[in-house]
């Protein structure tokens, strides 16, 4: 660890910004000027605990004494840790996500998974985003891949703090890797049964000091949710995600399964996802998805013989998505409760045994997948897919001329990228646009390679 990486984080003794009142203020600041002008750690006695009127945690940065930072606003979604001299930590869902002013600087671009949500998930829940580092030195990009893990009941790696009551503790691992850097670091939380992170060992990216947060007292944002349940004993099992997470069972039909539902006005029911899990049909997805991992890892060896780079890049991204996918059959049908409700001949029989409803409020982003990478194609406000098209044509290997657009039903359309078309003016919710190889590229092994992608682009859990 360079002593500039050290360095950059260690004005981590806050001023407070938070509108309370005058008694309070003054309180905490002597509480603050006391902890700074500690040379030892900083333990508060449980009386002082009580007492303290802020969110806040305890912080350790490599191997330097334990600081006391307190959480002041709630910005663009993020929890923000100010320091006496301006300097900002931001944390999304307990998740280290950026810096502001430092030396230099660090940010994760992209919008990836809570920690809390692995607790429910029996396989690793992977990501894939964006990040940056700025400031003095040269700035810095990497491509990311990370992959939450539930390890299961653990103890915290610290004392337990007097005022809260942690048992059980859950632990949720991510290892995190930079893919265009050959950089691994893993981070790690430990939440209570309602899903609140009590301690944390995360870095802020790659080659950052490794970072140790323990909560004094919950910031309101860190919502309590009841995540770490049991699925219902019943015939057929069902979980929900992406609004909320929830879990249920059910007897059999659609109706029964949706009608928990039927009351919210708040979900886009044109844009949210029924999947099947059941064993038999995850298993022909999972023969698929490994096929397609030896099919891109073939091509990323021939052509690094070859020489060809831009290629290679491309199959590369393109194996990063399909390591990270999590097969689940997508059920083709119209999600509407109220649908149901006034007409029960759209009822149908559920012939599975465990299904995941993903719930979705509009607008939704669509998803990009093969080639395209979704940081490779992200409108601004006003732009269209058809605005961006000359940008996709620099992608190596690319077969712009045929890309595959998904509509939310399975209906497959072919679009040439080359040229304005209408079903690109405005994407429909619940859409997909995946882009292969070009068929001249692909040896006759690797020939079904496009069609797997969309398979699996199509059938896999967000």
């Amino acid at each position: 660890m360079t002593a500039h990486r050290i360095t950059m984080f260690l004005g981590l003794l806050f001023g407070l910004t938070a509108c309370q009142s005058t008694a309070d203020f003054s309180a905490a600041v002597d509480t603050l000027r006391a902890a700074g002008e500690r040379p030892q750690p900083i333990n508060l006695a449980k009386p002082e605990l009580d007492a303290f009127p802020f969110a806040s945690q305890y912080l350790e940065i490599d191997q330097f004494p334990r600081i006391l930072v307190v959480h002041t606003l709630v910005q663009s979604g993020r929890d923000v840790y100010v320091t006496a001299d301006k300097k900002q930590l931001m944390l999304a869902d307990v998740r280290l996500v950026a810096t502001a002013g430092f030396d230099t600087d660090a940010e994760l671009l992209s919008d990836v998974p809570s920690p809390a949500s692995a607790l429910q998930r029996k396989r690793p829940q992977c990501w894939q985003g964006l990040w940056r580092a700025t400031g003095n030195q040269p700035a810095s990009n990497y491509l990311l891949k990370g992959c939450l893990q539930l390890v299961g009941q653990q103890a915290l790696p610290m004392p337990a703090l007097p005022h809260l009551n942690p048992e059980p503790t859950y632990r949720v691992d991510e290892r995190v890797e930079a893919l265009n850097g050959r950089i691994e670091y893993t981070n790690s939380w430990w939440l209570n049964a309602n899903g609140r992170v009590l301690a944390s060992v995360q870095q802020a990216g790659p080659l950052m000091p490794v970072m140790r947060f323990q909560t004094v007292k919950f910031a309101a944002s860190q919502r309590q949710v009841n995540k770490v349940m049991p699925l219902a004993e019943g015939p057929i099992q069902v979980s929900v995600s992406g609004l909320e997470q929830n879990s249920y069972a059910v007897n059999g039909q659609l109706s029964e399964l949706l009608n928990p539902y039927l009351h919210r006005s708040d979900i886009d029911w044109s844009a949210s996802v029924l999947y099947d899990l059941s064993d038999d049909v995850i298993q022909p997805l999972q023969q698929t998805q490994q096929l397609a991992i030896q099919h891109t890892k073939a091509l990323i060896q021939q052509w690094q013989r070859k020489g060809q780079r831009g290629m290679q890049l491309s199959a590369m991204r393109v194996l990063s998505q399909l390591e990270s996918y999590v097969p689940a059959r997508r059920v083709p049908i119209s999600l509407d409760p109220v649908a149901l409700f006034i007409d029960p001949t759209l009822d149908r029989q559920l012939k599975g045994t465990k299904y995941q409803l993903v719930l979705r409020k509009a607008p939704v982003p669509v998803p990009v997948a093969g080639v395209l990478h979704p940081m490779t194609l992200r409108p601004q406000q006003g732009q269209t897919f058809n605005d961006m098209r000359l940008s996709l044509r620099a992608l190596s290997g690319a077969n712009v001329s045929a890309a595959v657009l998904l509509d939310a039903k399975g209906q497959q359309y072919r679009v040439n990228l080359n040229q304005p078309t209408p079903l690109l003016q405005e994407l429909p919710p619940g859409a997909s646009l995946i882009l292969g190889f070009r068929p001249s590229l692909l040896p006759v092994a690797q020939r079904e390679l496009n069609d797997q992608l969309v398979t699996l682009a199509w059938n896999r859990l967000p």
